[in-house]
């Protein structure tokens, strides 16, 4: 039983879980893991003492839910936007640019395209598009601007001009705000054909912007399988971590991109780095569901044994997301099926608290133990109870669970 001064300190639940999530956040996860386990008890001491009473429950309930979906908590799943240029106007207006475009302005087309060579706003005419473009080149007097302008704008033939008027240009010098290189500005804004001709020209392809981004980064989050096997033909980095700690392949399991992700495991990519947050790719496979994705890894060399910040293993991770394909496979590749967490939780305590029988069935199919006890002395069967999974209760107590 917890002191008067415990208990005082574990009242308010609801004020005090942002600052277990704020612990969590920033990787303090031991004192994150003191104060949740704390918490636990003291509920615990409070249900034995009262078994109806609501505030309790309620406590152990947001507890036991801050314990599974710190699983899913991703941060560092967040990604650049890739923001096009794109004028947008009413239906009257594209309708209208329509029209001009394809029945009266096919001569500005031609200037358009041979002038500058960047794509057309479809709210705009051709003729529109090339006064504006005129103007915005005009606007820019220094010389590396308007080279960062065209890689902007995708206008690889204005490029190509003002590149002509100079022998010693370095286009590997001229950088962004954010520490893009133009071969990393024109990947991320998807302008294949600039791309192309920067590769053909020597443009590093190894810079990092200042959030770590290398080109290969841009071309794998836009799913772009074509750019990545250029990229991957020259003396590339295929490891280089961004400032979160994310690899290429981190953000191809991230995105779901599977044919890039067996063309960077091919490529003899690390399979098992971990990043910022401590997840490598396969915990990222898990977390989408992407059963050919961890397939992948695994082939070729994945660790399946590698274990989270709380001591969890892929098995906790397939389970907690109820996943039975994914549970099979991993079973079947041998990785240890009763691994217990720092809480002493096993995969089953994780798939009966998701309230998933298929992932419960799977489980217990590969004759995993039912009656291990986790670190507060709760089997599977009562965590069931507690959470109301009456399914899984049947088949637990089937199987012999107590």
């Amino acid at each position: 039983m917890l002191n008067k001064k415990e208990i005082a300190d574990h009242k308010n639940i609801n004020d005090e879980f942002d600052d277990i999530l704020g612990l969590f956040k920033t990787r303090n996860f031991d004192d994150c893991f003191e104060k949740i386990t704390k918490k636990i008890q003291f509920y615990q001491s409070q249900l034995a003492i009262k078994p109806y009473c609501k505030e309790s429950r309620k406590g152990m309930m947001i507890c036991w839910k801050f314990i599974k979906e710190s699983i899913f908590y991703h941060e560092s799943v967040e990604l650049p936007l890739n923001k096009k240029n794109n004028i947008r106007g009413n239906p009257f207006q594209l309708a209208r640019a329509f029209i001009v475009d394809n029945v009266i302005e096919n001569d500005w087309k031609k200037q358009c395209i041979g002038k500058f060579g960047g794509p057309k706003p479809s709210a705009l005419s051709w003729k529109q598009f090339y006064f504006l473009s005129e103007s915005e080149a005009e606007k820019e007097t220094d010389f590396y601007e308007k080279i960062k302008w065209c890689a902007e704008n995708g206008h690889i033939n204005h490029f190509k001009f003002l590149l002509s008027n100079y022998e010693k240009i370095d286009i590997n010098a001229i950088v962004f705000n954010n520490g893009d290189n133009l071969l990393a500005k024109v990947i991320n804004k998807q302008f294949k054909t600039f791309a192309h001709h920067l590769l053909d020209n020597k443009s590093d392809v190894n810079t990092s912007n200042n959030n770590g981004w290398t080109p290969l980064h841009y071309a794998i989050n836009n799913g772009n399988l074509e750019i990545t096997k250029q990229l991957l033909r020259k003396k590339i980095s295929l490891n280089s971590k961004d400032k979160k700690g994310r690899t290429p392949l981190h953000i191809a399991t991230i995105k779901n991109f599977s044919d890039i992700i067996k063309l960077l495991l091919s490529e003899g990519v690390k399979a098992n780095i971990k990043d910022y947050n401590g997840f490598s790719p396969m915990h990222y496979a898990l977390f989408n569901f992407d059963l050919q994705a961890v397939e992948l890894i695994i082939k070729y060399g994945g660790d399946i044994n590698v274990k989270d910040h709380f001591d969890r293993t892929f098995l906790h991770w397939a389970s907690s997301r109820g996943n039975a394909n994914i549970i099979n496979l991993l079973i079947k590749h041998n990785i240890n099926k009763n691994s217990r967490d720092k809480f002493g939780c096993t995969p089953l305590h994780y798939a009966v608290q998701s309230g998933d029988i298929n992932a419960v069935d799977a489980l217990l199919k590969n004759q995993i133990q039912v009656n291990i006890n986790n670190k507060f002395d709760e089997t599977p069967l009562r965590v069931a109870a507690f959470f109301g999974f009456k399914k899984g209760l049947s088949v637990l107590y089937e199987q012999g669970a107590r």
